[in-house]
């Protein structure tokens, strides 16, 4: 008789644990549409400590499930897991031994949250994520599917940079670009009337000039009128040596 008392005590404790958390859920959903998102937090992908991590690995499914492990393990959200409750680093483990200890064959990071981490293999109830700033839970199931597709998306759109990146590099320079305009020339008039020769000193155009003189009689006269101009030595003494 005793034995029936506790086993029915233990299913009404049960069955008042699943309607709370339905309640919860419900309030949950009215806060978060199916259509938003659900993440551990909402930092971009590539600032958050998981990503840094998750580079350091292989790409391929592997990675992909650590990533997700990671993300719930560096989170402020707790576990809950047959009406008890757990942080994120002790989810995180729990799962991992989880992987270990049922699932070694899971290939794909859809086939791990399918799996291992949707429901507890005890009581089939599904895992669930409180969040206590707003005082609801979801299902873990759910918050790992969209953070896994926030991954992908995030990794996408880094891929179609690079190829971008990788065919600016590749392509040749257009013909516009190897043109190189010419330098302007910028010109000083010169005056026509005077150049300066030397300080002191200005020389000037004659508007009539003289005709050049043509006879040996003209050139001689030429030649004498400049005698004025030549310095003349003067003559050594032969007595001086």
């Amino acid at each position: 008789m005793f034995k029936v008392g506790k086993l029915f005590s233990g299913l009404l404790l049960l069955a008042i644990l699943v309607a709370y958390l339905n309640a919860c859920v419900r309030l949950g959903v009215k806060r978060f549409p199916d259509h938003e998102m659900l993440r551990f937090d909402d930092t971009a992908v590539g600032q958050t400590r998981a990503y840094k991590e998750y580079k350091t690995l292989v790409p391929g499914e592997r990675a992909r499930i650590s990533y997700l492990l990671w993300r719930m393990e560096y989170s402020n959200l707790n576990f809950w897991r047959n009406g008890a409750t757990y942080t994120g680093r002790e989810g995180a483990g729990w799962l991992r031994w989880k992987m270990r200890k049922f699932y070694p064959d899971v290939r794909t990071a859809d086939e791990f949250i399918s799996r291992a981490a949707s429901r507890s293999e005890k009581s089939m109830v599904p895992y669930r994520v409180s969040c206590p700033q707003y005082g609801c839970f979801h299902e873990l199931s759910r918050v790992l599917e969209d953070e896994l597709k926030v991954l992908v998306e995030f990794e996408q759109e880094q891929e179609k940079i690079s190829l971008a990146a990788a065919e600016t590099a590749a392509s040749p320079p257009k013909a516009h670009m190897l043109q190189a305009p010419l330098p302007a020339v910028v010109t000083s008039p010169i005056p026509e009337t005077t150049l300066e020769a030397s300080p002191g000193i200005a020389l000037t155009t004659n508007p009539n000039p003289s005709p050049a003189p043509t006879t040996e009689g003209e050139i001689k006269g030429e030649i004498s009128g400049l005698d004025h101009l030549v310095k003349k030595v003067p003559e050594k003494d032969p007595a001086v040596v």
